[in-house]
């Protein structure tokens, strides 16, 4: 069974994915270097087209909803976040004072792809990535207080590669990073410090980060063939466990039973998380799998995919 209850059919590539958390619509994005960016507001689980808003975007490659629920952020290429009320199709407020930050604090300025985000789960930082760097951001005052990392020159820092992905540890003592020379480094918060790398590939990007919710474990995912899942102790920074899998998307259940992962070849696979066994398969898209994400309440997950689909399927369904 294949336990797809809706597809949706756009227009465009999409390659970004938010769920509202009332689970009443999904919101995705495109880009395109010469028709920019739209963003679209789909019902759910209906599927069908609400709304959709572009004004001067480029490149909007993450999506995410405030933790107060009321807004959703965005970035964009001209290295801003965007606050915009989704209701109104309002921006509220526009990050942009890090060029600011850095000309004041290392002497130039520099601007970059803003390209993902994440919050810390009290929900008072802001994390994002730029090029080889990470921004902390105070979201109350919307002002940058962290760089990740001693900027050294204008287009290097200690994080050195691109960055792909940041995620706050639960309890907020630390980050870490993933970036696109197979590195998974760990930063002590607030003061920024380098405290550990885990070298997940050699020569592939890290594509997704997660820490179970127990804390006691760190998983890592890449399409190379030495990376795939890895998963690390984060006690002892050793790793306990590899899964063979060709990774695009990777994604944990909350209460870290399950992962969900897109695959290179276009597949769907859903794993215990104790036992790395796959319990469910299938061939999903006709594309590259762009981005995964769970509603709230977990009973469904979403993929997208630069076949210009969106999928919802029943992870219920799956795992009954």
């Amino acid at each position: 069974m294949t336990m797809l209850v809706k597809t949706i059919i756009d227009d465009r590539r999409v390659y970004a994915l938010a769920i509202s958390p009332d689970n009443k619509f999904i919101v995705t994005a495109n880009h395109s270097h010469k028709e920019g960016s739209v963003i679209k507001f789909w019902d759910f689980p209906r599927g069908t087209l609400i709304k959709s808003w572009s004004e001067d975007l480029r490149d909007v490659h993450s999506l995410q909803f405030s933790p107060d629920k009321k807004y959703l952020l965005f970035t964009n290429r001209d290295d801003s976040i965007i606050i915009l009320d989704h209701h109104e199709l309002e921006i509220k407020h526009v990050f942009k004072e890090f060029n600011k930050y850095i000309e004041d604090s290392y002497g130039y300025i520099y601007q970059d792809l803003a390209f993902n985000m994440a919050f810390s789960q009290d929900g008072k930082y802001l994390a994002s990535t730029h090029d080889a760097y990470v921004i902390v951001w105070d979201y109350k005052l919307k002002t940058p207080m962290l760089v990740i990392g001693e900027v050294t020159k204008l287009d290097k820092c200690e994080t050195g590669a691109h960055v792909e992905e940041v995620i706050f540890s639960p309890r907020g003592d630390y980050l870490i990073t993933g970036s696109e020379d197979g590195l998974a480094k760990m930063w002590s918060f607030p003061d920024g410090l380098h405290i550990y790398t885990f070298e997940h590939s050699s020569s592939y990007s890290l594509m997704d980060l997660h820490i179970t919710p127990d804390e006691k474990n760190l998983i890592t995912s890449s399409s190379s063939p030495d990376g795939g899942i890895k998963i690390w102790n984060i006690i002892t920074r050793n790793l306990t466990r590899k899964i063979s899998a060709n990774i695009e998307r990777l994604i944990l259940t909350p209460d870290g039973r399950y992962m969900i992962g897109g695959l290179t070849d276009n597949t769907l696979k859903v794993w215990e998380f104790d036992t790395g066994k796959v319990i469910w398969t299938t061939l999903a898209h006709e594309g590259f799998i762009t981005s995964l994400q769970l509603t709230l309440d977990s009973k469904y997950f979403v993929s997208t995919s630069m076949d210009k689909t969106i999928k919802i399927w029943s992870l219920e369904q799956i795992l009954e």
